[in-house]
């Protein structure tokens, strides 16, 4: 596997079946858990391990608007919707937009291991574990696609 900027496409996964999650944001926000077993593919019973539930994570994922513009942003929880559209200076409620049609790379990087003081093991969610959607005011039937699109070497 090349790390040399030159030979990305080497880190590149195609888009495959089974790999797409597709969200209808027609009728209000999502809420996405990124690490609630119906947001992957499917593993056998008795499968569902540490691995499976880092699906998302230490990789870039590709997320496209269809029908309309979408708002989203990460967050660890999903205590902060609803979202804002664009207004100056920060807010804990401001998405970032994609426009129909097009589609953004993102990063969802692994969380930091903590160091525990005792008493046992932190809690340790990633930092991104939800995915918060919804789609901009006055659009029809708005569909946000997301898919694994890098390798977790990259």
């Amino acid at each position: 596997m090349s790390t040399n900027v030159s030979h990305l496409a080497d880190n590149i996964k195609p888009v495959t079946r089974d790999n797409i999650l597709c969200y209808d944001l027609t009728a209000g926000p999502a809420l996405i858990d990124l690490m609630d077993p119906v947001n992957r593919p499917t593993v056998a019973p008795g499968d569902e391990n540490d691995t499976t539930k880092d699906y998302w994570f230490g990789e870039y994922i590709s997320l496209q608007a269809y029908g309309g513009d979408v708002f989203f942003f990460f967050a660890p929880d999903n205590a902060v919707i609803p979202i804002d559209g664009p207004s100056p200076g920060f807010g804990g409620r401001l998405g970032a937009a994609i426009l129909a049609g097009q589609t953004v790379d993102q990063l969802l990087p692994f969380n930091p291991a903590l160091q525990s003081t005792g008493g046992g093991p932190p809690p340790n969610p990633p930092p991104r574990r939800w995915l918060i959607a919804i789609k901009v005011a006055g659009a029809g039937t708005v569909y946000l696609t997301l898919w694994p699109s890098s390798t977790k070497a990259m």
